[in-house]
């Protein structure tokens, strides 16, 4: 799965804008008084203005060879969110290695280095670095629901990455994924204790060469297809 457009609510846009475009510097592609829309790699970023949002969680890949250069420049930016002492997550079940941070919404945002997705062949850590959209967050009551949903939009053709329908499961591929938790038993984000809310967003994604446009929607807790 690649996710080429991901669309989020904001209720702080022009600090978003700035945050992204100015503080990482990643490159602006259009803005008007209702949204914002970013390049980050091979995706697109589009923050629409909203009255009322809730945090999301959702992750960048990044070349995995460039995670120690990817702190020292994200350190001179933003204060990075960690469990324990170090900088970096280790995920060595799904051979990778993580960071994270906050945005200027609260969303936790994560650079993810994947032994299993190919890097843009930089040297040196910078926002053009990125490779793409790589996760987002789904939080709901019930997980197995969430993956029906994606199923029906998706001709059946969506695998389980890792996990269950108990607590977590994580949907796609190593190139990009639903995140589906259970916010009942796994009821915050890592590696913070910020609380897993469930949040609507639209997504475009390319699936077996097929382009589908999703909605998630937070009060009947299912994908449904535009």
């Amino acid at each position: 799965m690649k996710i080429r457009k991901l669309y989020l609510n904001s209720t702080h846009l022009e600090d978003q804008l700035h945050f992204y475009q100015n503080t990482l510097g990643i490159p602006l592609l259009s803005k008007n008084e209702e949204n914002i829309s970013l390049k980050v790699g091979a995706s697109e970023l589009v923050f629409q203005k909203s009255e009322e949002s809730k945090p999301y969680h959702f992750a960048f890949n990044i070349p995995f060879e460039l995670i120690e250069k990817a702190v020292i420049w994200l350190k001179e930016r933003v204060t990075i969110l960690k469990e324990g002492a170090s900088d970096i997550q280790d995920f060595s079940a799904w051979k990778a290695k993580a960071i994270y941070f906050y945005d200027k919404d609260k969303n936790i945002v994560e650079l993810i280095g994947r032994e299993e997705v190919s890097g843009n062949g930089n040297e040196n850590f910078e926002a053009s670095s990125i490779i793409s959209i790589s996760e987002i967050g789904v939080p709901s009551k019930d997980i197995e629901k969430v993956y029906q949903s994606i199923l029906r939009s998706t001709d059946q053709s969506m695998p389980i990455y890792d996990g269950s329908f108990q607590r977590f499961c994580a949907v796609g591929n190593p190139e990009g994924l639903f995140i589906c938790i259970n916010n009942d038993k796994k009821g915050t984000w890592f590696p913070t204790e910020d609380v897993a809310l469930s949040s609507s967003f639209k997504i475009d994604l390319e699936n077996e060469g097929e382009e589908i446009r999703l909605q998630f929607k937070e009060e009947e807790g299912i994908f449904e297809e535009e």
